[in-house]
């Protein structure tokens, strides 16, 4: 925050202004952070995907923006190629073609979940240590 004086009549621009550039502040670290947590995503993905018959499946994760707006940056990690078909029955139980039932390999969940909870984490001490807040001020 800036420290300089400012009159009555201009309160309300300076308090705007410094919301403004707090506000960019955070978006711009959390934007790098969804960069960096959907490919740490994906690698944890392709570390613990099963490998059988086909090695492909493995490979076959990518990540891609889906939605850029202003205030709303979103990436997805998805199975490419014809691997795709494959997510849903390796984590889910289903009817193998001889009877009975093939039971799940989950991959995919544990490994979202963790950085999920990595995720929010990172974006609350990022709020807390934000230069525009002081430059790491803890407030309890």
């Amino acid at each position: 925050m800036s420290n300089k004086k400012c009159g009555i009549d201009r309160i309300g621009e300076t308090i705007s202004r410094e919301v403004a550039g707090y506000t960019a502040d955070i978006q711009m670290g959390v934007i790098q952070l969804v960069d960096t947590k959907a490919d740490e995503l994906k690698e944890a993905i392709k570390k613990a995907a099963p490998v059988g018959k086909r090695k492909k499946y493995r490979r076959s994760f990518k990540v891609k923006v889906t939605n850029e707006l202003n205030a709303y940056y979103e990436k997805t990690v998805f199975a490419s190629g014809k691997e795709y078909r494959l997510t849903h029955l390796l984590e889910k139980p289903h009817a193998s073609r001889k009877g009975g039932t093939v039971m799940p390999k989950v991959h995919i969940a544990p490994a979202s979940e963790q950085i999920h909870k990595e995720f929010e984490n990172e974006v609350k001490k990022l709020i807390l240590s934000s230069k525009a807040m002081g430059g790491g001020i803890k407030r309890k």
